[in-house]
């Protein structure tokens, strides 16, 4: 599922912290879509001491469920909960050991409701959140503080996934990275989840309180169908 360069990214990226901010960086090639990624993680990370877990890997497959190939669904479904479920267990138990840490799981407000022509997508990040809120409870008791970030659009590379047209019908309000990611490090200690972004919670609320759940469903089936390229439907 890796499509570009992310080492490189990583490596420009720690360069750029240890000549700026003398940061002591490590980067580490996995492809979190491999169930086999996390073990490869633990190994690269038994000499440190991770204090702060962000879960942030993701991505979605635009189109028809029934056109997408089974075996690229579960990879998808595995990199967008599964991933996190065992990052979670991993880094959990260890900072537990210490009774202190802190955990950001990514999720999106997909989560809230069903997302036709992006049903595995939604399933997945509605198993994120229940994860993540539920890891508040059993967690802080241990000194470790989880939260899950329920991010809506944001302007990072991940806007341009194939299939989902630039100006399309979706009522969408890019949040810069830094406001999005300055919410979920506010949250964390305090509530199970957050939702940046005024739009993002209004639509999070009218799908979850004020429509029946076939309601949201539909509405949103009908924005993302007039938004996802012909030859994926």
């Amino acid at each position: 599922m890796i499509s570009h360069p992310v080492k490189e990214v990583l490596d420009e990226l720690a360069q750029e912290l240890e000549t700026q901010y003398g940061v002591s960086t490590r980067t580490v090639r996995a492809d979190l879509s491999d169930p086999e990624s996390i073990p490869a993680i633990d190994r690269a990370t038994q000499d440190i001491e991770i204090g702060l877990l962000v879960s942030n890997a993701g991505t979605g497959s635009p189109g028809a469920f029934l056109k997408h190939d089974p075996d690229q669904e579960a990879r998808l479904v595995h990199l967008n909960a599964t991933a996190h479920m065992r990052l979670s267990h991993l880094f959990g138990n260890k900072m537990s050991q210490r009774s202190r840490g802190g955990i950001i799981l990514t999720s999106s407000i997909g989560a809230y409701q069903a997302m036709p022509y992006m049903a595995s997508y939604s399933a997945a990040k509605a198993y994120t959140l229940n994860l993540g809120e539920a890891l508040y409870v059993e967690l802080k008791r241990q000194g470790v503080d989880v939260t899950v970030l329920v991010a809506g659009a944001t302007d990072t590379p991940a806007k341009n996934w194939g299939g989902v047209k630039e100006a399309s019908g979706l009522p969408l309000m890019w949040m810069k990275p830094e406001d999005v990611v300055e919410a979920a490090l506010n949250s964390l200690g305090n509530a199970p989840s957050i939702t940046p972004g005024a739009m993002n919670k209004l639509m999070s609320n009218i799908s979850r309180r004020l429509l029946p759940r076939i309601g949201a469903a539909s509405i949103f089936g009908r924005l993302m169908q007039a938004s996802v390229e012909a030859d994926l439907l």
